[in-house]
């Protein structure tokens, strides 16, 4: 018997824009009916008041609260629930308080955790927050108080044991990371990506990854694992939509064929 489709959405870097993000859903679930839960590459700023703004490491030009308190106060609905990751711009003593592996945000918003595997909607999630760090993502995380001069910076990390973590969810549907994959980049000279990230996507063997913290999208392939690099929300290619059915995984929005066109195949 076939199983109903799950539909769901995933959401490059928001930064806090989240009158753009329900326009955005809004739109999808015009086009293609209900969504059952959308996913945030991380960098998705949920600051719901003064404390969450002072936690966040934002550059000068942009600091502010952003959109999500109307979304606590619901004067800004969200259409299906929001999965989010940390990234480098993100309020990451709430989100450490809540523990290493997540918890529930404010309604129908879950931030999953630093690293490790989540079934939600039927799925298994396999997700890893933070960037790496040259001086803090081959060892351990050592614990730091919230008014420690280095926090923001090392808190929005990922370190050794979320990488161990993170490669013991085989068998997963999705994977979410904030970085790229090294090695996918158009641009031949480039070194941008993470060859850490790589490494979990070869471990991990999703059907799908998703992306983000670049600011603009890009797809590729890596092994049997379609990846996919949002751009963020101010963009068109910060959102993608995608049916499982059965366990099998494909993007059904309208730029699908243009982002895969012209792309090589499987890489190693």
């Amino acid at each position: 018997m076939t199983e109903q489709p799950i539909r769901f959405a995933a959401a490059g870097d928001i930064h806090g824009h989240y009158r753009e993000l329900v326009e955005r859903l809004n739109d999808l679930v015009a086009e293609f009916g209900p969504i059952d839960f959308c996913i945030g590459v991380g960098d998705c700023e949920p600051l719901r008041d003064a404390d969450d703004l002072a936690s966040v490491k934002q550059p000068t030009e942009r600091h502010g609260l952003g959109d999500f308190s109307e979304v606590v106060s619901g004067e800004l609905v969200l259409p299906c629930p929001l999965l989010v990751i940390g990234g480098n711009h993100d309020p990451w003593i709430g989100y450490d308080a809540l523990g290493y592996d997540g918890g529930g945000w404010s309604d129908g918003v879950e931030y999953l955790g630093r690293a490790g595997v989540k079934e939600r909607f039927g799925l298994r999630i396999a997700y890893l927050s933070g960037l790496r760090s040259r001086k803090y993502s081959t060892t351990p995380r050592q614990p730091l108080a919230p008014d420690h001069k280095r926090y923001l910076k090392r808190m929005s990390r990922y370190d050794s044991t979320d990488v161990e973590r993170v490669k013991r969810a085989t068998g997963s549907d999705i994977l979410v990371c904030h970085d790229w994959p090294s090695g996918i980049d158009p641009d031949p000279t480039s070194e941008r990506g993470d060859e850490t990230i790589r490494e979990i996507i070869h471990a991990v063997g999703p059907s799908i990854s998703l992306h983000g913290h670049r600011h603009v999208g890009n797809h590729g392939r890596i092994a049997d694992t379609n990846v996919h690099c949002l751009g963020n929300i101010t963009r068109d290619d910060s959102i993608a939509v995608f049916e499982s059915t059965n366990k099998s995984i494909r993007r059904i929005d309208a730029s699908a064929s243009r982002a895969w066109r012209g792309r090589a195949g499987s890489t190693d």
